[in-house]
């Protein structure tokens, strides 16, 4: 009797209902879901409400900078200290140039009139410009923008490959001494090419004008990240008070 007992119990236990136990797992989750669902409603716009004021205030601390000054102060002092100069080099310009010279002579008194002499030096001529940091600089934020007056573009020396110095007589003559004309070409290729860098200027101006930007907004993203969407115009002194450039001077920001 008892084993026919036991047996009764198997046959109940196995025709009892399995859903109650599962109903009580998904009611657990469903509860869980709706705290979630009411938490995600009250609480994440709080925390973009305080993102949103963190940035406020970095901004409004930003604007001040630039309303004291302070942002133009850091960067002439932190420019300096990085690099050891106060010169900011934004631009080369690399092409071949020419000079010629023409020599006339006349002789006995200046009644008879010799042939003249005509040569060229033709070279490789390597162009510098450089910014002073030192110089006067200003950055202002106006209009969502910063806008940066930088001093003149200045340049260096320009360097003459020597190695690939070509002359020629142009127009020889056989009562002239034509060496001596070509020499005196040599004695006037400084200067030359010193002339020569100030009429390129305009060459490069576009090319320094955005490595200028780069340059100060790579500063301002370390000092200050949140000026990530700045964008920065660059004018140089001569341009100031002057009708617009024929080209942009916005450099938009990255992205």
């Amino acid at each position: 009797m008892a084993n026919d007992r036991d047996n009764e119990d198997q046959l109940v236990g196995v025709g009892k209902n399995p859903w109650p136990p599962v109903a009580l797992v998904l009611g657990i989750l469903s509860l869980a879901l709706v705290a979630w669902v009411f938490y995600s409603i009250f609480e994440i716009p709080r925390g973009i409400a305080r993102s949103g004021h963190q940035t406020l205030v970095e901004l409004q601390d930003l604007a001040r900078a630039f309303t004291e000054g302070t942002v133009t102060h850091e960067f002439v002092s932190y420019t300096t200290s990085l690099s050891g100069t106060t010169f900011l080099q934004v631009a080369t310009l690399e092409q071949v140039e020419s000079f010629d010279l023409e020599d006339s002579l006349s002789t006995l008194w200046g009644v008879v009139e010799l042939p003249s002499v005509k040569v060229r030096a033709t070279a490789p001529v390597t162009f510098t410009y450089y910014l002073d940091l030192a110089a006067p600089w200003n950055l202002e934020l106006k209009d969502g923008r910063v806008r940066v007056s930088a001093p003149n573009l200045r340049w260096n020396k320009p360097a003459v490959d020597v190695s690939r110095l070509r002359y020629e007589v142009l127009r020889g003559s056989l009562l002239r001494d034509e060496a001596v004309v070509l020499k005196a070409l040599t004695r006037e290729m400084t200067g030359r090419t010193g002339v020569r860098a100030i009429e390129n200027v305009d060459l490069v101006r576009e090319t320094a004008r955005r490595q200028t930007a780069d340059f100060v907004r790579n500063w301002l993203l370390q000092q200050y990240p949140e000026a990530d969407q700045l964008p920065i115009e660059v004018v140089f002194s001569d341009e100031e008070g002057t009708e617009a450039p024929p080209r942009p001077l916005v450099t938009t920001p990255p992205g």
